[in-house]
């Protein structure tokens, strides 16, 4: 009886570390110019886009819980959208669709290039070099 109370102690003890069952997903902006990120689920047409924009040198985490074995986040969780339209300077514009990476290392849906509790997708200037021209129409 004494080894369960004891076993059971080390459990209590060891899960009450809160920072254990956190995920962290950030977006920094380290481009020069300031970049809006307009994401939409496309299975929910008629819904308004998440928005999130930063200025240059800016950045924003998100926490998410730990629901158990086989839980991850990823940015399509951190955006709220599984099409995202990032906005340069309101000139130029980029947009990635989850689930359609095209080799494209620069997509934050791509899976493939995060893993573990804390990921950074790092915006800079050349993922811009060849995006399309707003021609006063990003928004």
């Amino acid at each position: 009886m004494k080894n369960y109370f004891l076993v059971l102690l080390v459990i209590l003890v060891s899960s009450c570390d809160p920072d254990i069952n956190k995920f962290t997903l950030t977006v920094k902006n380290s481009s020069s110019k300031p970049v809006r990120f307009k994401a939409i689920r496309q299975y929910q047409p008629n819904s308004a886009p998440n928005i999130i924009n930063l200025n240059a040198g800016e950045e924003l985490s998100k926490f998410f819980a730990d629901h158990g074995p086989g839980t991850h986040y990823n940015f399509q969780e951190f955006f709220e959208g599984d099409k995202l339209t990032m906005i340069y300077n309101n000139d130029k514009y980029i947009t990635f669709i989850f689930g359609t990476f095209e080799g494209n290392i620069n997509n934050p849906f791509n899976l493939a290039i995060y893993n573990g509790r804390e990921q950074v997708y790092v915006v800079k200037d050349e993922y811009f070099a060849n995006a399309i021209p707003c021609d006063a129409n990003c928004d």
